[in-house]
C-alpha cells in the first residue's frame, strides 16, 4: 500500500473531507491517506482537526510537515481555497524527492509558481497541479486540432471557481495565453483571452450555471459540451497514475499559464475593456 501524506491549512475543507474515501476507493485500497498536518484550525470552528481525524478512521495527525514527509510515500498539499499558503506548506515537500501533488490553485501568482517549480526541479521532485475540470469526460470529446475559438461558462465565485474554466481553456487551446480583457462585472465576471497564435477564448461566470464549453472549429461547425459526469473520479484516477508513474497530470507551463490568467484577470477587472498582458 502506498501511503499518502497531506499538508493543509486546516482540515475541514471539501477536498480533505473527500480525498480519504476517494483515494481508497478509486485505487482499490492500494493508496490511502495515512498522515495529515494542518497549520491551523477551521476558522469557522465547525470542526477541529481532531474531530476531522476521528471522522476519517482516525487518520493520524502529525506534529510537523517534516513528520508527514518522513512517514509518507507520496505527498499532497491541499488548502484549496488558500493558495497563498502553498509555498510555505510545500517548500520542504518540494525538496524531498517524493512525488508531490499541489491542489488548485497551485500558487497565488506567476512568480511564486515559477519559484516552486524551480525548487522542485532542483531537487528532482516530481510535482504537478490541476483543476479537476481538466479531466471531465465531456471535454475529452473535442477535436483540439481543429479548434478556432471557444467559449466557456460556469458557476461559483471568481476567487474559488474561475480556475475551473481557465484550466480547460489552456488545456484545450494548447498555447500560452498572452493577454486578457475584462468584459463583465464584479458580480458577473467575463473575460476575453488572446493566445500566442492569435486565437481567442471567452469565459463567463454566472453563479449557478453548470460548467460548459462551446468550441468553434476551423470548418465553421461548433459543438457544445456540458459537464454532467463525476469530475472528481477522473481527476483522482489521474493523480493516482501520477503517484504510480511520476508522469505529471499537467505540464508545468500550462499550470503557470493558468496562474497567469488568474493573476491577469484580477488586474483586468480593475481596468475594464483594456488588454492586460499575462505575466510570464
Amino acid at each position: 500500500m502506498k501511503k499518502i501524506g497531506i499538508l493543509d491549512f486546516f482540515l475541514n475543507n471539501y477536498h480533505a473531507n473527500n480525498y480519504p474515501k476517494w483515494f481508497d476507493t478509486y485505487s482499490g485500497g492500494a493508496m490511502k491517506i495515512t498522515s495529515a498536518y494542518a497549520l491551523t484550525e477551521d476558522p469557522e470552528r465547525e470542526m477541529s482537526n481532531e474531530e476531522w481525524s476521528s471522522i476519517h478512521n482516525n487518520i493520524p495527525l502529525a506534529e510537523s510537515v517534516e513528520q508527514v514527509i518522513e512517514e509518507s510515500d507520496v505527498l499532497m498539499v491541499l488548502a484549496p481555497s488558500h493558495p497563498e499558503t502553498h509555498e510555505r506548506l510545500g517548500q520542504k515537500a518540494l525538496t524531498s524527492g517524493k512525488k508531490v501533488y499541489i491542489d488548485k490553485a497551485f500558487a497565488p501568482d506567476v512568480q511564486t509558481a515559477k519559484r516552486m517549480f524551480a525548487l522542485a526541479a532542483a531537487f528532482h521532485t516530481p510535482c504537478c497541479s490541476s483543476s479537476a475540470l481538466r479531466f471531465v469526460s465531456e471535454y475529452k470529446r473535442f477535436d483540439t486540432s481543429r479548434i478556432q475559438c471557444l467559449s466557456t461558462r460556469g458557476g461559483g465565485n471568481f476567487e474559488v471557481y474561475a480556475i475551473h474554466q481557465f484550466e480547460p481553456i489552456v488545456a484545450l487551446m494548447g498555447q500560452k495565453p498572452t493577454r486578457i480583457m475584462s468584459v463583465g462585472t464584479q458580480t458577473f465576471p467575463a473575460f476575453l483571452i488572446e493566445f500566442a497564435d492569435g486565437r481567442v477564448a471567452r469565459m463567463e461566470q454566472f453563479m449557478n450555471d453548470p460548467f460548459s464549453i462551446t468550441v468553434g472549429y476551423t470548418d465553421g461547425t461548433h459543438v457544445t459540451e456540458t459537464v454532467e459526469t463525476d469530475m472528481f473520479k477522473n481527476f483522482i484516477l489521474h493523480v493516482i497514475d501520477f503517484f504510480e508513474t511520476g508522469n505529471p497530470i499537467a505540464d508545468p507551463w500550462q499550470t503557470v499559464s493558468v496562474i497567469g490568467l488568474l493573476e491577469g484577470a484580477r488586474l483586468a477587472q480593475q481596468n475594464p475593456l483594456a488588454w492586460v498582458a499575462i505575466c510570464e
